[in-house]
């Protein structure tokens, strides 16, 4: 089986993974829209929240490292990082929100790229390539 079917197979085979993603990006959609300050404001506690916990759950792997005499130093910056985070998104929020309106906004570029990519290569391959490309714009 060549690589382009196998693909086609697997797409095939999870078509679930694509209703579930459209259904929680609508439902995200919409409570942003209806609702955007409590949308922006639980996505940054959710995300302050966390940062600061695996922040300190790398300090510990970093503490149990050291112990066993293992290499340590970069759990410890990944949860000294981690927790700054947490702290800057709660002390910041204005900050952390335009920085996650700046992530966002890449994801939607590269994500749209990739989508009218995969369109572009999936042409001869499958049929209403055009809703896969179009999906990259929307």
């Amino acid at each position: 089986m060549d690589n382009s079917l196998s693909a086609l197979t697997t797409l095939a085979r999870n078509w679930w993974a694509f209703i579930l993603r459209g259904v929680i990006a609508i439902g995200f959609g919409l409570i942003a829209w209806f609702w955007p300050n409590l949308a922006l404001s639980t996505l940054i506690w959710l995300f302050a929240f966390f940062a600061f916990f695996t922040g300190i759950l790398a300090i510990l792997a970093a503490v149990r490292a050291i112990s066993q005499r293992e290499r340590w130093l970069g759990l410890a910056a990944e949860g000294v990082i981690g927790i700054g985070a947490g702290i800057i998104a709660v002390v910041w929020p204005d900050l952390t929100a335009k920085t996650f309106l700046y992530i966002l906004a890449a994801w939607a570029i590269v994500t749209g790229l990739l989508s009218i990519s995969s369109a572009v290569r999936l042409r001869r391959e499958i049929a209403g390539e055009w809703a896969l490309g179009l999906s990259g714009v929307a």
